[in-house]
């Protein structure tokens, strides 16, 4: 009898085992399906995002030198691009570096299919002669084009710099390194253009960084001084030629005690 017992026992300790492995052998599968689930999931999407979510739009807003087709052919965009899949840094830098009248660049996507490239373009400002050559540069100082003389009387001549082969879409450089006058020109040229003040100046001369000079109303000589405070410097200026006669001529330095000194000719 116990004998039997013993058999029953075992023979049920045998089932609860084969019972356990069978168990344990699903635990160990069961991490794999939510794994394999993400997997169809992401499968689908990007399957999703490369059948639906195709460029079929380009449009360009702020341009007036370079036409539409001109700055959508730069930045490499196509048609039937994947819309997440463009790079807009890469876009960006391919205008900047075929059309150097832009100056500023913004690429959005408008989903499903619409990209917008948004578009700052430079301003002629002034001019440096290098040579026989005239180079148009814009207020940040970067080389825009090759002008003709006759062109040139319409920007801001500037003298005292002597250029280190200029090349379309850079920044001016001069031979001997001196990148101090560079950056004051384009503080200079930067407070022109944010006042207004374009045709009201002849010449910018940068020989001296120290004190820079430029015509004004070719009624003025205006010394700058040092680079610092230049957009006070450039209200003292414009209040101080309010309070003159129209016939005055002279120098109005704005180098000195933060004052307008006027000398008269």
């Amino acid at each position: 009898m116990d004998n039997q017992e013993n058999k029953v026992n075992t023979g049920k300790r045998t089932r609860s085992g084969a019972h356990a492995h069978s168990s344990n052998a699903v635990k160990r599968r069961s991490p794999l399906r939510p794994i394999l689930t993400f997997v169809i999931i992401v499968l689908g999407v990007l399957l999703a995002l490369s059948v639906f979510f195709r460029v079929s739009k380009i449009t360009v807003d702020g341009n007036s030198y370079y036409t539409e087709e001109q700055i959508i052919q730069a930045s490499g965009i196509e048609n039937g691009d994947n819309m997440f899949f463009v790079n807009r840094f890469s876009a960006a830098s391919r205008i900047f570096a075929k059309l150097p009248y832009v100056q500023k660049v913004t690429i959005n996507r408008k989903l499903p299919n619409h990209v917008i490239i948004e578009i700052a373009e430079s301003q002629e400002l002034a001019y440096v002669v290098s040579g026989d050559t005239y180079w148009a540069i814009d207020s940040n100082g970067k080389v825009l084009e090759k002008v003709d003389s006759k062109k040139a009387k319409d920007l801001i001549r500037v003298d005292g710099l002597s250029l280190k082969k200029p090349k379309v879409g850079q920044q001016i450089e001069t031979k001997n390194g001196d990148m101090d006058k560079v950056e004051y020109l384009a503080t200079i040229l930067n407070g022109i253009q944010s006042r207004q003040m374009m045709e009201d100046i002849g010449y910018i001369d940068m020989s001296s960084v120290a004190n820079p000079v430029f015509d004004y109303k070719g009624h003025f000589t205006v010394k700058l001084g040092a680079n610092e405070n230049l957009e006070y410097k450039l209200g003292l200026l414009v209040s101080a030629v309010e309070k003159l006669k129209e016939n005055e001529y002279g120098v109005i330095d704005l180098s000195i005690d933060h004052q307008a000194h006027f000398s008269p000719n």
